[in-house]
């Protein structure tokens, strides 16, 4: 992976860290706020919504009691006089106070008069049904010795219904009661429209069940987290403080969208300012960095392709690449002046090794022999530089000689032998070779080192061995310590 990838993936990464606590942040403690306060608007909206309703039903009441203290009424109780319905109930008058329904009951609980319209039809008596719900609830049946009244909506077959019941005295609030008077109004789905026009919201009344919504407990209000729509529950009672009807009011939840909106807006310019810093810091590690880096390696690549010891990297500014620079060109200055020693140290080796009256040769770690002096090149009539020993070696000798240095390699240890070998003029004769192993302070078997005897002519040669084995010996030191001095240049 190249350095370029490994600090755009970091960099990328803590992006992406970031990136994940401010999407949490957002989530458990931005749109938290939003939602609460998005409730605590839905709380004051269903609010106003019924004070607009406790409002109307107000101003029902105080038209009811215009109507139940009114000197008119109390005397159309006693004579039920036609002109007082032609001029008061008619269906003009109906509209004009905003009745559906009216009912005028004696102190004996008879019907005086009853009316009703629906939809803003034609008018007709109240039904069987009505006039028994309205005359046998207790609530309804307002004490005629008191000044008692009851205001409220109330359900009547599902319906919600905005009623008043009052009884009937003088202006003046003398005389006995003589009966009393009812008022009603449906709340149909034009008045609840009105009334969310004024709020801002979708009204909907639904009868209240036993063991639902709890009367003085707080408002309800449910959020939907896909559509943002809001829902706020509230219990309406009466003036007898009994629970009525639930009122619903669905809201567009515009806190909680606009919360929302500016959260993608906001995670819109966070992922646009962490393109920025991404292409920023790039480039800056380009210029600052990686370009002063891939310099340096293609200088330093160039020297080892080139095999220039005496090149030397550029070196500028005086920060850590600078330093390392002068780091690399001192150990360029120490790799020249070890390779200058090593040549000088190969030198003489080669030069006492083709002095030297015996035959040697030098094998890799492979047992390939990589060096032969001139004494072996001459004794097999090697004028190419073949290097080709083992083709000389006498065909019945040649898998013992094979084995016993397989076994030494293998062991690591000397070898001695005794074989035919030919020589450069066709015939056969006898060789005595000794070989010790080159072994690297690592361990590793780095070749051999050997020496080889012609015996064939004087069998007292043999008696010379001991000594040039210890030459041997002195010329595998002198290698060693050269290859140790190539091990440390090429520890660096």
């Amino acid at each position: 992976m190249g350095l370029r990838l490994k600090v755009l993936l970091i960099v990328s990464s803590i992006l992406l860290v970031l990136f994940n606590t401010v999407s949490w942040f957002i989530d458990t403690r931005l749109m938290r706020g939003f939602i609460e306060a998005q409730r605590e608007d839905a709380s004051e909206e269903i609010h106003a919504v019924d004070s607009i309703i406790a409002r109307d039903i107000g101003n029902f009441r105080i038209q009811g009691l215009d109507w139940s203290r009114w000197d008119d009424t109390y005397d159309f109780m006693q004579t039920v006089d036609p002109e007082y319905i032609k001029s008061n109930l008619n269906d003009e008058s109906f509209g004009d106070i905003g009745v559906d329904m009216a009912l005028f009951l004696d102190t004996e609980n008879r019907v005086v008069f009853n009316k009703q319209v629906i939809d803003g039809g034609e008018a007709s008596v109240m039904s069987e049904s009505l006039i028994r719900f309205l005359t046998e609830d207790e609530r309804f049946r307002v004490a005629l010795s008191a000044e008692q009244d009851f205001s409220g909506i109330v359900a009547y077959e599902g319906y919600p219904l905005l009623l008043i019941a009052q009884p009937i005295s003088m202006s003046d609030g003398t005389g006995e009661p003589r009966g009393r008077l009812y008022f009603g109004r449906m709340l149909d789905k034009g008045y609840l429209d009105e009334i969310g026009m004024i709020a801002g919201a979708s009204l909907t009344l639904s009868a209240y069940e036993e063991g639902g919504m709890v009367q003085g407990e707080d408002i309800y209000i449910d959020i939907d987290q896909a559509s943002h729509e809001v829902r706020a529950s509230y219990v309406l009672v009466d003036s007898s403080a009994r629970p009525s009807f639930v009122l619903q009011a669905h809201y567009p939840g515009q806190i909680i969208a606009r919360g929302v909106a500016e959260s993608v807006l906001f995670m819109r310019a966070m992922i646009a300012l962490s393109f920025v810093f991404v292409v920023f810091i790039v480039l800056l590690e380009e210029w600052l960095v990686l370009r002063r880096v891939f310099r340096l390696e293609s200088e330093v690549n160039h020297i080892a392709e080139q095999k220039d010891v005496e090149a030397r990297v550029t070196v500028q500014g005086a920060d850590e690449f600078a330093s390392l620079g002068k780091d690399i060109n001192a150990m360029l200055d120490m790799l020249q002046s070890m390779i200058e020693r090593t040549e000088k140290s190969e030198g003489q080796f080669e030069v006492l090794a083709n002095i030297a009256p015996v035959m040697i040769w030098m094998t890799d770690e492979n047992g390939q022999y990589a060096y032969l002096n001139q004494s072996a090149r001459e004794f097999i009539g090697d004028t190419e530089g073949k290097n080709n020993w083992e083709d000389s070696v006498f065909v019945e000798d040649k898998g013992i000689r094979k084995g016993l240095m397989s076994e030494a390699r293998e062991a690591k240890r000397p070898f001695r032998l005794e074989y035919r070998f030919r020589m450069k003029n066709g015939e056969y004769g006898w060789v005595v070779e000794s070989a010790v192993p080159h072994i690297a302070s690592s361990g590793k078997l780095v070749g051999y080192l050997g020496i080889v005897i012609d015996i064939h002519k004087d069998k007292s040669i043999q008696l010379e061995t001991k000594a040039f084995t210890k030459e041997l010996e002195e010329m595998n030191g002198l290698l060693m310590a050269r290859e140790e001095k190539m091990l440390e240049m090429n520890g660096w």
